[in-house]
């Protein structure tokens, strides 16, 4: 998994070894990139709303996708 980019959904992340924090720095050692989707596993499906924002672990230091940043951004 060197040099990626992982797009892993949500739901299904609780099942990595060493979710959230450990995986993340694993791949980060091997520049690997992971970013995390909201939805079932259709990987364009983001973090939409503010709303969805609070399902993040809060050790969470990846990448997230969204397609509406401005749904989400701080104002």
């Amino acid at each position: 998994m060197h040099n990626m980019e992982l797009h892993i959904p949500l739901k299904y992340a609780k099942y990595l070894w060493g979710w959230p924090y450990k995986f993340v720095k694993r791949m980060e050692s091997v520049n690997t990139r992971v970013v995390i989707v909201e939805g079932n596993a259709k990987l364009s499906e983001g973090f939409d709303t503010k709303e969805s924002l609070t399902s993040i672990p809060n050790k969470y230091e990846g990448y997230v996708w969204t397609n509406r940043i401005d749904r989400t951004a701080s104002q």
